[in-house]
């Protein structure tokens, strides 16, 4: 069985408007995704706004972001001292989010750029900061799914993430960003089935195949039909988190446009994902 989600930053859900767009959409769930740059008043606000539509019933909080993007927060680093300094903050970060009681959490595992010869003692470090966490998330009966990375990070394919987590517990999943197969956008539903029994969340968006860019379902070059079997080929429960550049207005304008546009987009998304087999058919045979 599988489920939608969409992915908000901490910013955008501490919002009051975003509050009452997310009541409205028929997508309930959430990715919180937490920004390492955020004040900690900004996630402080998140956090109690997303506690209080939980109770509600306006949304549920099915994934976690844990930060990234930041040395502190990166458990492949180099540095020991530092390594086990991102570790504690994982840990404090876990408890102040525990309150909205998610069982799926996403985590980055490395920084970037990861040079060749870095890698191996790299892959060691991360192996060592998950063995380190997975206590604290066997205590809260949740998932730590480590997710598929771009360019030169741990995971930048489903066989060196595969290589990566061998002999860790069912505790470490795995998240798959189908965004995130650089130059390999044919390779993504080979790669969900390579890691199904991980699998665990998938981040989806479009891409042009060369690199990230995280547009809406349609807008590139990825099989969505082939992504969708591979994703119904799983045999246990997934959530499929839409983690995109959100539309927004001219640049110029300096404004954001309404949270309703964005949860009515990943519905859309939804729906042509569903579709995609029969929409990519017709749209070959329409005559311009």
């Amino acid at each position: 069985m599988y489920r939608y989600s969409v992915s908000f930053n901490d910013t955008m859900c501490s919002r009051p408007e975003w509050a009452s767009a997310a009541a409205s959409s028929k997508i309930k769930r959430i990715e919180f995704s937490c920004s390492q740059s955020s004040p900690v008043q900004t996630l402080t606000r998140a956090i109690s706004a997303l506690e209080k539509l939980q109770k509600d019933g306006a949304v549920e909080v099915s994934s976690i972001h844990i930060p990234f993007g930041a040395e502190r927060w990166n458990i492949a680093h180099l540095d020991e001292v530092q390594r086990q300094a991102n570790v504690r903050d994982i840990l404090d970060f876990m408890k102040r989010i525990d309150v909205l009681g998610s069982k799926l959490f996403t985590i980055h595992g490395s920084g970037e750029p990861i040079p060749e010869e870095d890698r191996p003692r790299s892959i060691a470090q991360m192996r060592k900061s998950l063995a380190e966490l997975v206590p604290a998330f066997e205590k809260r009966g949740a998932f730590l799914n480590v997710e598929i990375l771009p360019r030169t990070c741990i995971g930048r394919s489903a066989e060196d993430l595969q290589a990566a987590l061998e002999g860790l517990p069912e505790t470490i999943g795995i998240n798959f960003d189908v965004n995130h197969l650089c130059g390999h956008p044919e390779a993504v539903p080979d790669g969900i089935r390579l890691l199904s029994k991980r699998i665990r969340a998938l981040h989806l968006s479009d891409y042009d195949g060369v690199d990230e860019c995280h547009w809406y379902p349609g807008a590139g070059v990825l099989d969505w039909t082939g992504i969708l079997n591979a994703v119904k080929s799983i045999g246990h429960d997934v959530l499929l988190i839409f983690e995109v550049t959100h539309i927004s207005a001219a640049a110029w304008q300096h404004r954001q446009v309404a949270p309703e546009l964005l949860f009515r987009a990943a519905e859309n998304s939804a729906f042509f994902i569903e579709n995609a087999e029969e929409l990519t058919r017709r749209q070959k045979e329409f005559q311009f």
